[in-house]
């Protein structure tokens, strides 16, 4: 397809597109549900600080059952081998069970065991943006941008992703609202049994798009199984794959580059809601990051075409550098304040716009990130999304284990901190490589 017309969900050009962004969806919802219940469940279940930060790192690290980044690894390989429409369905469905397992926690360790658990469902990610390249195709390079022309590639990929990262936003702004309505029908002054039942929403997602992802098409001339049988496709080797993967320098760089621009959804609502008294309602909803990363495609599809991979290069490396400007405003608006000042201060609105331009930069940088992505490899594009999105979830853990875990740590200092690291990781895009357009 040469347009993206998000209109229609035909197939199997939209429905891929459709589906892509909506499983992706649906596990970042349910990753960052807890998020916004965190003032009902800590109390609940007795949930110190600590405790709390290390629950976090687990929804990204999937740390108890094994590592969120393996897994989108194995993500990449299974999208190179066998295709990423079974592999999302497998991830979505397998996880609805420690999502149904969180309204039946007693304690912090069964809380961090289940969201460890569910956060292994972020290898979705790799499945919305890697599909099995065709060796007669030189434009097939991703589940999504296999289905549309290379000029718009990079829209196509940043909105898909943009959409599905917005789970995570609508997340900080539904949940609370969804607790305070299930609170008054079902649970009456029970915030216990409230925030427990809230959990069926994200297990109904999860199942309700496992089942419709398999209605999809891994390519648009058929499901990669088919093309195989018939001989239009030729059998992807997993250990060339992996190697081919592995050894691209590129990939790294982004890999580092995108752990640089994720993860500020981990403490946007905890920061309003404990340094201006906002309400969790509020505070949720203002922290909701619902910025589509479709602006970093489109620079840097623009760019691209019209100085080739060093225009996307510095679409990427403005953005991020201005990513971690403005986080060090956020931080630097409240720092040096006693706690107890901030709320009477009158800095919220100044946060808040200075949170939005910072969520643009944020989203655009991630569009920019998986707009080169297609670019690196043509024969093992899904390991080489499956390092870049690990990146995403080691760069959380990364940031959250530097800079907000420590009990004495100040989140406005952290911001600071954070912003000047992420200044310093956008220059690495001066080593990304491509010898034919150097």
């Amino acid at each position: 397809a040469t347009v993206l017309q998000v209109t229609t969900a035909a197939q199997p050009h939209m429905r891929a597109f459709h589906l892509a962004w909506l499983g992706f969806f649906s596990t970042f919802f349910s990753t960052f549900a807890p998020a916004p219940l965190m003032p009902y469940i800590k109390p609940a279940l007795g949930i110190s600080k600590r405790e709390a930060a290390v629950a976090g790192m687990a929804s990204d690290l999937g740390s108890i059952s094994g590592s969120t980044i393996f897994f989108r690894l194995i993500m990449g390989l299974v999208a190179d081998t066998i295709g990423a429409r079974r592999g999302m369905a497998a991830c979505l469905l397998v996880t609805t069970l420690p999502i149904l397992g969180m309204m039946y926690v007693q304690d912090a360790t069964g809380f961090i065991v289940c969201r460890g658990l569910i956060g292994i469902s972020l290898a979705s990610f790799v499945a919305c943006q890697a599909l099995p390249s065709l060796p007669t195709a030189d434009s097939c390079k991703a589940w999504v941008s296999v289905m549309f022309s290379k000029p718009i590639v990079g829209l196509a990929n940043a909105t898909a992703g943009g959409w599905g990262n917005l789970g995570g936003g609508i997340t900080n702004l539904a949940m609370p609202f969804v607790f305070l309505a299930v609170r008054d029908s079902f649970a009456p002054g029970d915030n216990d049994a409230a925030w427990r039942l809230c959990f069926w929403l994200p297990a109904l997602l999860h199942f309700g798009t496992g089942l419709a992802t398999l209605t999809g098409r891994d390519l648009p001339d058929g499901n990669v199984d088919e093309l195989e049988l018939s001989g239009a496709k030729q059998k992807s080797r997993s250990d060339v794959v992996l190697k081919v993967g592995f050894s691209n320098l590129n990939g790294w760089l982004l890999c580092v580059l995108y752990g640089m621009s994720f993860g500020v959804e981990l403490t946007a609502a905890t920061y309003f809601f404990e340094y201006h008294g906002l309400s969790v309602k509020l505070a949720g909803a203002l922290a909701s990051n619902l910025f589509a990363r479709s602006l970093g495609g489109i620079a840097s599809d623009w760019l691209g075409k019209r100085f080739g991979m060093p225009g996307r290069i510095w679409s990427l490396w403005i953005s991020q550098a201005l990513e971690g400007v403005f986080c060090c405003l956020l931080g630097l608006t409240t720092s040096g304040m006693a706690l107890e000042e901030i709320p009477a201060s009158n800095t919220a609105g100044r946060c808040v716009l200075l949170l939005s331009v910072f969520s643009i930069f944020v989203q655009m940088a991630e569009g920019g990130t998986y707009a080169i992505v297609p670019q690196v490899s043509r024969s093992a594009l899904g390991v080489v999304s499956g390092i870049v999105g690990a990146g995403g979830n080691l760069g959380s853990v990364v940031t959250t284990a530097a800079f907000f875990a420590s009990s004495d740590a100040r989140t406005d200092d952290s911001f600071i901190k954070m912003g000047l690291a992420i200044v310093a990781s956008s220059c690495l895009c001066a080593l990304l490589y491509w010898p034919d357009e150097a």
